[in-house]
């Protein structure tokens, strides 16, 4: 068995914290350094070695000294205007043989503020990259990330990695493709029962990803492009891709409403790169790729753009990385954090061998790393998330990044994430209509036994009953409501003009459930765990006196409209957060329960209501919805019926 370095004995043999990096420096230097060490430890999670901190009263210095150069696997050397400080010159002799005896180590230099322009590095130091801070702050995010950087790229793997010597050629590839096989297999299948309860009960099927699955496109357009000649006009309006944007982009945040997409991108994407390793038939490289459908539904001649290749994909779902292996809430986030949940993640799937295949090609190679639903993370671990987002990136430079959110909830600054640009998803155009009810037809058609020719007559039904009927139009343009429809008129009707009410109905029912309903992870023992309760539960009342809030809410809105305004009403936040406040009370149960609390339960919410551009208010996703619902108010208050008919007139 290979001996354990020396850093790593003494660790092991310290009952004092696993220390990070040592930092060396001039006594004269103290006050700056102690300001950098503190950012170390508060802003990124790190622990450095600082005599200030590690040396008590009593101890015996240099034998202290010496437990912390032999503790840390980064020596982290200060220079001032004063060069050099004469205990320096010993903990740098010492941290240069580590290093000769350890090629793990390493020794990073850096220049304090008050450095000259020409400084004198000890001959030792003279062969290492630097980290300047002349000319800067000691907050400094460039020269601090450059140190950080610099320490986490020699950071030892956690307690409980295994180890990758011990694993031959073969064992890395077989763990390699074992978790390959399992992540395609995670996101392959789509759910039924997650749109449509009632298919989903009547065929027992799931549906293929690779199958139906549509390019996304951006609200962004070519004309953003530099090289993009400013005489193709054409060519400037057209719309970039999801695919482009993630392949433009080696940190970004995609953004959309509810049921725009985002996860199934997510999946997608996985899918597609997981099954080139895989060598699979219909998804891979070229999948990914695939040119985007034109207004007709046919193919433009050139493929989507991807120059990466078959990047080693990592999935995080953040809701569940929010209910584990984050510390105490007022304690920050780190690059630590996330790796300890991909190994939970991967252990519970008896895949935990492959954590040291994982980290060498994430760090040598890059991957690329997915992680979606910023937006549902619980509030008080937001800044924990996003710090250890952004450590993340730190520490894996090489891997891209794609991070999915609501665009609304992502607004707020505290929010956005250092370094990460954004795109936002557009609606479905009409060539990617055509497209989805194509590729839905063709599969699901093979699920039903329809013969070719069947499947292609009802695609092209439900085509024509959505491109005449405006209302059915705007619906489909939302790729979650347009499955819905699909779903319905395979399955459950023979037309949906002649029976929108049921449509709207499903809708309802499906979106009020993603906005009311309990929020759930699967905790450690691979167990369903609730990490916050449905609004019913909250409220302690039925689902139908929510939606008869909702309902009301949605009668008193639109009575409220003029007859040439189209869009959807605003309600404050304060008209809901009454209203569900009162049936609380008329019910008699939670009295305890306080305004902010559903203020910000509510806000933390999407589906049946999202939440309005100015942070205040809450509207219907569609019209059509509004009008649903006030019509179902209206004719359950039949006493009132005349009265609310004239209302509205």
């Amino acid at each position: 068995m290979t001996p354990k370095p020396a850093w790593r004995r003494a660790m092991e043999e310290q009952d004092a914290n696993r220390y990070d990096v040592f930092l060396s420096f001039n006594s004269r230097d103290r006050a700056a350094v102690k300001r950098i060490a503190e950012s170390l430890r508060d802003r990124f999670g790190l622990c450095p070695w600082f005599d200030e901190w590690d040396v008590k009263a009593g101890d015996r210095l240099v034998k202290k000294l010496y437990q912390g150069l032999e503790a840390v696997p980064v020596y982290a050397v200060f220079l001032g205007q004063k060069g050099e400080g004469p205990w320096q010159s010993p903990e740098i002799e010492t941290a240069v043989y580590n290093c000769v005896n350890d090629p793990q180590r390493r020794i990073i230099p850096v220049f304090l503020p008050s450095a000259p322009e020409n400084p004198v590095l000890p001959p030792f130091l003279k062969g290492y990259k630097w980290v300047d801070f002349r000319g800067r702050s000691l907050d400094d995010p460039d020269a601090l990330g450059q140190l950080v950087e610099g320490i986490r790229q020699a950071m030892p793997p956690d307690e409980g990695d295994p180890s990758l010597e011990v694993l031959s050629s073969d064992e890395r590839d077989r763990l390699h493709t074992a978790y390959l096989n399992a992540l395609f297999e995670q996101v392959s299948p789509i759910y039924l029962a997650q749109i449509d309860r009632q298919a989903e009960k009547e065929t027992g099927r799931t549906l293929n990803l690779g199958a139906i699955y549509t390019a996304l496109l951006t609200q962004s357009t070519e004309q953003e492009r530099p090289w993009v000649s400013s005489f193709d006009e054409e060519r400037q309006n057209r719309r970039l891709s999801a695919v482009a944007q993630v392949n433009q982009h080696p940190r970004l945040v995609l953004l959309g409403d509810p049921g725009s997409g985002k996860s199934t991108f997510v999946n997608f994407v996985v899918m597609c790169l997981a099954g080139e390793w895989l060598q699979k038939d219909a998804a891979n490289l070229a999948r990914l790729r695939e040119p985007l459908p034109q207004d007709d539904g046919t193919a433009e001649d050139e493929p989507q753009p991807w120059e990466h290749g078959a990047l080693l994909p990592v999935r995080v779902i953040l809701r569940d990385f929010a209910a584990h292996t984050l510390p105490e809430p007022q304690q920050p986030g780190t690059a630590r954090h996330l790796w300890r949940f991909l190994r939970q993640k991967l252990q519970e799937a008896g895949l935990g061998r492959v954590l040291p295949v994982l980290r060498e090609e994430l760090q040598m190679t890059g991957g690329f790393i997915l992680l979606d639903g910023l937006d549902e993370v619980p509030e008080e671990r937001r800044r924990q998330i996003k710090q250890s987002i952004e450590d993340f990136a730190r520490v894996f430079p090489a891997c891209r990044m794609l991070v999915t959110s609501r665009t609304y909830a992502y607004q707020q600054q505290a929010w956005q994430l250092e370094g990460f640009q954004q795109a936002r998803l557009a609606l479905f155009s009409d060539g990617q209509i055509r497209r989805f009810i194509d590729c839905w037809y063709g599969h699901v058609g093979v699920l039903r036994g329809m013969n070719a020719g069947n499947a292609q007559g009802r695609a092209e039904l439900l085509k024509h009953e959505i491109f005449s009927t405006p209302r059915l139009h705007e619906f489909a343009q939302r790729p979650l409501l347009l499955t819905l429809m699909a779903s319905l008129h395979a399955w459950r009707v023979d037309n949906l003009p002649e029976k929108r009410e049921e449509l709207y109905a499903e809708a309802t029912i499906l979106l009020l459930e993603w906005w009311e309903g309990a929020k759930v992870v699967r905790n450690a023992e691979g167990q369903m765990e609730v990490v916050q309760e449905s609004l019913s539960e909250l409220l302690r009342v039925g689902r139908q006196a929510v939606r008869e809030v909702l309902e009301s809410l949605a009668f008193e809105a639109h009575a409220g409209q003029t007859a040439d305004q189209q869009d959807t009403a605003d309600i404050p936040e304060e008209t809901l957060k009454n209203a569900l406040l009162k049936i609380k009370g008329e019910h008699g149960r939670d009295k305890d329960l306080r305004p902010y609390r559903l203020v910000e339960y509510l806000s933390d919410r999407a589906g049946l209501l999202v939440q309005g551009r100015d942070g205040q208010s809450y509207t219907f996703p569609h019209r059509t919805f509004q009008e649903y619902l006030a019509a179902c108010h209206l004719t359950a208050q039949v006493d009132d019926y005349p009265e609310n008919i004239a209302r509205l007139a």
